[in-house]
């Protein structure tokens, strides 16, 4: 069987890598960071993940990015970002589609679902109190609180 041939006009999707701590960024957590704020006129974008994107932000104020990090480069000169960056490069690049976990958080491991609380009850008026006016709730437990 014959070898099949590409288009010459076909390009394979190229892997981006964040520019801050060189990880492949999957597609659900891409960011572009403006590396001069939009707000003080910059327009120039790296590739960040979304994690190194918040941290950066985090971390700075706009004017700071602007004047003092304006490049990844110096942004690499500050303690807390090295730190940051020495840590988050060990950790795998985090992609939440296709997990099934809610809202695009990711679940621990081994946890489904939250443990099911009993429904509050009204506790039957007692000595102290006379069913009248607002009332007063606990919860059902099945467990004894016996040790």
């Amino acid at each position: 069987m014959a070898k099949r041939v590409t288009e010459p006009w076909y390009h394979p999707p190229v892997e981006e890598r964040c520019a801050l701590c060189g990880r492949v960024v999957p597609d659900d957590q891409r960011d572009k960071h403006h590396l001069i704020p939009k707000s003080e006129g910059g327009k120039e974008t790296a590739v960040l993940h979304r994690i190194c994107h918040r941290q950066i932000h985090a971390l700075f104020t706009e004017s700071e990015l602007a004047h003092d990090y304006a490049t990844i480069d110096a942004l690499m000169t500050n303690d807390a970002i090295r730190r940051f960056v020495k840590w988050v490069r060990n950790k795998p690049p985090v992609s939440t589609s296709g997990r099934g976990a809610a809202n695009g958080r990711r679940q621990p491991v081994g946890q489904g679902t939250r443990p099911q609380v009993a429904a509050p009850t009204p506790r039957p008026p007692g000595p102290d109190h006379t069913g009248q006016g607002s009332t007063t709730f606990h919860l059902a437990t099945s467990r004894s609180c016996r040790g």
